[in-house]
């Protein structure tokens, strides 16, 4: 009868004992997976932001390009309207009109 009642405890016992194994395997499982698709949006997000920083380094050269061609093609027409508005102040000018070259030459 003892031995009986102490069989029937280990045979709970490992029942037990395999519920809780698979259980965490389940929960093994079930972590490995997160962490899987975690991982996956990580590099999915790296990626992103790769793609991002170069784009935003292309236009930043191209907006550099952009500048500098700009800043070169209206200085040069610039200085030739501030150069005839200094020559229009020395030529005899109305008032008005003096008034308006130096303004110009701000």
């Amino acid at each position: 009868q003892a031995l009986k009642v102490v069989a029937e405890g280990e045979a709970q016992a490992k029942r037990e004992l395999e519920e809780h194994k698979e259980h965490l395997e389940e929960l093994v499982e079930q972590r490995t997976s997160q962490l899987k698709q975690a991982n996956r949006r990580l590099n999915e997000e790296v990626l992103n932001h790769a793609k991002a920083r170069k784009q935003a380094e292309q236009a930043s050269r191209a907006k550099s390009a952009f500048l500098a061609t700009m800043s070169h093609d209206i200085r040069t027409p610039m200085n030739g309207v501030l150069g005839t508005a200094r020559l229009f102040i020395d030529s005899g000018l109305n008032p008005i009109q003096k008034r308006d070259a130096e303004i110009i030459n701000r």
